[in-house]
């Protein structure tokens, strides 16, 4: 029964055209590489590109591309909506940290952090 569903779904037309991209809660928590955290992080002291660049030693259009990429997985229209959206993707990391601190849980969400940000492999 399921499989003829899913098979009527896969044949439907109207599927196929359907996103596969995640929901916008999901893109909020998508792994940022080490640099687009490192550009996000300097959005909110009001820094423009030009000083993210001189100040992470990158050139203009690398930061622009980290820019692009991090607005893209944060779910961002704008430079605003970024900051907004990175520094409650930072507080809500922040919380769960504390609300699992001392419990088993808290050694699952330090290693998902460590692969989310590429320092490591999943287990």
């Amino acid at each position: 029964m399921i499989r003829d569903r899913v098979t009527r779904l896969a044949d439907d037309p109207g599927t196929k055209k359907r996103s596969r991209a995640p929901s916008p809660c999901c893109k909020r928590f998508a792994p940022l590489s080490h640099r687009e955290r490192d550009v996000l992080k300097l959005l909110p002291l009001g820094y423009t590109n030009a000083e993210i660049a001189r100040h992470l030693s990158v050139g203009v259009e690398t930061v622009k591309t980290h820019l692009g990429r991090g607005y893209e997985k944060l779910g961002a229209r704008n430079r605003a909506e970024a900051i907004a959206l990175f520094l409650e993707r930072e507080r809500a990391i922040e919380q769960l940290r504390e609300a699992t601190e001392g419990t088993p849980l808290s050694d699952m969400l330090e290693q998902y952090l460590a692969w989310a940000e590429g320092e490591s492999s999943p287990r």
